[in-house]
């Protein structure tokens, strides 16, 4: 009997729960980290999985930053100029890995 009375309330929830969150100022205030791409090591480049790749993002930097709490944008080494200024405007903040990346290679 209880589990039909809350699958019988259950689109009466959805509905209030739909109509609750469609205001027009209901953004997501988890801040915005942009985690900056690694070149690819040499070793990297010979294997298979990464083929037609230049930069990567390792996984554990993501989860870093999801766990937290903030949601993750790339800023992938090689981006235009634009693309980069216009996701910097746009994030909260940026993590840079560290290690021995080669940045200064790419440039």
């Amino acid at each position: 009997m209880i589990k039909s009375f809350v699958f019988d309330m259950l689109p009466t929830l959805i509905k209030a729960s739909q109509a609750f969150s469609a205001s027009p100022y209901d953004l997501n205030q988890a801040p915005v980290i942009g985690i900056v791409s690694q070149p690819l090591p040499d070793d990297m480049k010979a294997d298979p999985r990464f083929e037609g790749k230049t930069s990567y993002i390792m996984e554990a930097y993501v989860q870093f930053v999801e766990i937290a709490g903030a949601r993750v944008v790339p800023f992938v080494n090689g981006e235009d100029p634009s693309v980069i200024e216009d996701k910097l405007a746009k994030v909260n903040g940026v993590l840079l890995p560290g290690g021995g990346g080669g940045y200064r290679d790419t440039a």
